[in-house]
């Protein structure tokens, strides 16, 4: 008696990335890891010839390492997935009062092969609770956090292919305004100046616009801040000169060693 040949049924079909709910970002980097928020829509076709799309959630840590999978990737295909990708960098609090965004750097060095290929980066800040560094100029430019975020300013120019950028202000629950000093650090980004500003609540993916009164109040008090380094500077500048004219006009008496 004849049989029917068992049906082969393809192997399940990937057809697009699609970004997980509750996230800003495709991928993530932050002081914990580099994260990849997206999940793979897979058709899965059966004996009948019926399909069944489905969310697989292939790039779920601690098991999927993102560097490792780019390395593996063709390079057309890695330049293509980079350059059409929105990466964004995350700064919790701790590392704002440490005065030190050590371990984020050593997670952006990791992707130094292709930063110059993102053209879609969010800088997303966890804004303190409080926020008294800003009393005078003086205290702002010494604080933890300016300090840290220039640090990380640095390294985001090393993303030359730039074409929109935006720093993202984290509020807490009960945040009724939000200090200039987080957004001052990234006037220093000469490689890239067309960013623009958002906030949104801690736990929300709502981004709001920042009304033009605080950009007009950011523009000015960074020219404040420029000036009066400028002025710092130069007392800097001429303490140092008095003290090596003074130095210069030092006659030096040698008492001889001869007693008449």
């Amino acid at each position: 008696m004849a049989t029917r040949g068992s049906q082969q049924v393809p192997p399940p079909r990937p057809l697009r990335l699609v970004r997980k709910l509750g996230t800003t970002a495709a991928v993530t980097i932050s002081a914990h890891g580099i994260t990849r928020n997206e999940l793979l829509e897979v058709e899965k076709t059966y004996r009948n010839g019926s399909t069944y799309k489905f969310l697989e959630n292939r790039f779920n840590a601690p098991k999927y390492n993102f560097v490792s999978d780019l390395q593996g990737m063709a390079p057309e295909i890695r330049d293509k997935y980079v350059a059409a990708t929105g990466f964004e960098i995350v700064i919790d609090t701790a590392f704002l009062q440490s005065g030190s965004a050590s371990t984020i750097l050593d997670q952006l060095a990791q992707l130094q092969p292709i930063v110059r290929l993102v053209r879609y980066l969010n800088v997303k800040i966890e804004v303190l609770a409080s926020s008294p560094f800003m009393n005078s100029i003086e205290t702002f430019k010494d604080c933890s956090v300016r300090l840290s975020l220039l640090q990380v300013v640095d390294k985001v120019r090393s993303f030359k292919g730039l074409k929109r950028m935006t720093v993202i202000l984290d509020l807490p629950e009960h945040c009724k305004e939000w200090s200039h000093a987080y957004v001052l650090p990234f006037y220093e980004l000469e490689t890239f100046k067309h960013w623009q500003v958002r906030t949104q609540r801690h736990g929300t993916t709502n981004l709001k616009e920042v009304l033009t009164k605080d950009i007009d109040c950011m523009d000015r008090k960074h020219a404040d801040f420029c000036k009066e380094m400028r002025r710092l500077e130069q007392e800097e500048a001429e303490r140092i000169q008095a003290a090596q004219e003074k130095l210069n006009n030092v006659v030096f008496t040698r008492v001889s060693t001869f007693k008449k």
